[in-house]
């Protein structure tokens, strides 16, 4: 069906694509990457390039580039249109929102930032940049972000719990930077739901955060009003 909506001209698909993705009107975000996909795979070349000029709005995260990767993989080569795609991808966000995204989301759907950066080659504008680059691949980089610095403290074992809430408290640590000496200490993450956690996380960590006993009192009271906040709601999708 999606087939033959791009051959019979799909840019109207694609913009119901971005409705349904921008305005958080689906739980799931994978329908709308797969439809994006195909219809950046088949039809008129007018469809084809809108698309893909409509990947950062819906790949809004790097979960979501490796997803749409995944999908588009399987229906076409990477030519340049989707190299240039992801590259904008990269090139596009600002340095700071770049690293959060490439050292929190470092593998999803069976592909790592070194994989596609290894095919796309992204222009690096500024030294750390070119470092987060660099890092990502696996080689060593003096000059990076502070995230990074950030996230290579916290994976050494020798990296206690007071440091590594002191680390929460001045950078843009998510749990899932956490590493396994640290995953289960109950005061990493009071620092992690203290500073505040998006929504989403919030709600899926409720059963690890009811077992380490964090939920009671005033931030109890916090998390409630939270998850029940429709504004809060609406942000998160």
């Amino acid at each position: 069906f999606l087939i033959g909506l791009a051959e019979a001209g799909g840019t109207a698909a694609v913009d119901l694509v971005l409705d349904i993705s921008v305005s958080g009107r689906a739980p799931k975000q994978d329908p709308a990457l797969l439809a994006l996909a195909v219809l950046a795979s088949f039809g008129a070349a007018e469809t084809r390039q809108a698309a893909l000029a409509a990947l950062p709005e819906v790949a809004r995260t790097a979960t979501h580039l490796f997803t749409f990767i995944s999908f588009a993989r399987q229906m076409r080569g990477w030519g340049r249109g989707l190299k240039g795609a992801v590259q904008s991808w990269y090139t596009n966000k600002d340095l700071d929102a770049l690293a959060y995204q490439m050292v929190k989301y470092r593998n999803r759907a069976g592909w790592t930032h070194r994989d596609v950066l290894r095919v796309v080659h992204p222009e690096a504008s500024n030294e750390a940049r070119n470092g987060l680059y660099a890092w990502a691949a696996g080689k060593d980089a003096a000059v990076v972000p502070p995230l990074v610095d950030a996230f290579r403290t916290l994976q050494d074992e020798a990296t206690s719990v007071s440091s590594a809430i002191d680390l929460v408290g001045r950078f843009p640590i998510s749990w899932e930077m956490l590493p396994e000496h640290l995953s289960g200490q109950a005061d990493v993450w009071a620092a992690l739901l203290d500073k505040g956690m998006p929504i989403t996380a919030l709600i899926r960590q409720l059963p690890r955060l009811t077992n380490m006993k964090l939920i009671s009192g005033a931030r109890r009271d916090a998390i409630v009003d939270q998850i029940t906040n429709v504004a809060s709601l609406k942000a998160g999708r």
